[in-house]
């Protein structure tokens, strides 16, 4: 496929021919698919798949995929540590105004 912008043409790979490049062990393309399916980009949005991906990268020492990875499990991760935090500080507010000890910070 040929994409034209400010008068420069650009060739943009198909999902088969990235697919075909991270099964072959290109951690460029592994990187790529790994974010083609976290972002539901010409393939079905798959978190799991996106992971498989990002990591099959990162083993290989691709940086990009290492940060991304990270980021990725940090926003699957912090919206539940946010919830816990607000419940527990929620309960142990609570215990405090009834005279219960107050316990450390969070």
């Amino acid at each position: 496929m040929l994409l034209a912008s400010c008068g420069e043409e650009k060739t943009v790979e198909s999902e088969e021919a990235i697919q075909e490049r991270a099964e072959l062990g290109d951690a460029e393309a592994q990187n790529t698919l790994g974010s083609m399916y976290y972002k539901g980009l010409g393939v079905p949005q798959d978190f799991a798949k996106a992971m498989k991906w990002y990591r099959m990268a990162a083993e290989q020492g691709d940086d990009v995929a290492q940060a991304l990875q990270a980021k990725r499990i940090q926003q699957a991760v912090m919206p539940r540590l946010d919830l816990q935090k607000q419940i527990y500080c929620s309960i142990f507010s609570r215990m405090n105004c009834c005279g219960f000890p107050r316990f450390g910070k969070i």
